[in-house]
């Protein structure tokens, strides 16, 4: 991934574009069996509302499920079966979700309040 212009561009390899995004991209990451790049595309920079996205070469580019308003984080499941991420349906507390190739959606973990937050507060404690 690289910015050309005021443009995110997905390549892979290196000189083959598979993806341009008006918005901005972050969490690049190449699957395991090495023929797809997932990438959450947010449509506006830098508000981290987005939605998680595969390309593959050779086909156009496709969103996996919905559009959240906050995401952060992603990683391919040893399978290459699905991806997980974190993100929040409205607000900013963030749970970890797993989306199949197919868009199909489920919630791995939700926690009461932001990691961060509960961590600020356990340091203060010590």
């Amino acid at each position: 991934m690289h910015v050309v212009g005021n443009r995110y561009r997905v390549e892979y390899p290196i000189g083959t574009t598979l993806y341009d995004s008006p918005g901005w991209i972050s969490h690049m990451r190449v699957s395991p069996d090495g023929k797809d790049v997932a990438f959450l595309d947010h449509p506006v920079y830098p508000d981290d509302r987005g939605s998680v996205c595969i390309a593959t070469a050779g086909k156009r580019a496709r969103q996996l499920g919905k559009e959240f308003s906050s995401t952060q984080g992603l990683a391919w499941s040893p399978s290459g079966k699905e991806i997980l991420f974190a993100a929040a349906t409205r607000g900013a507390t963030r749970s970890i979700f797993a989306v199949d190739l197919r868009g199909n959606l489920r919630v791995v973990a939700s926690l009461p309040a932001p990691v961060a937050s509960r961590m600020s507060r356990h340091r203060e404690m010590s």
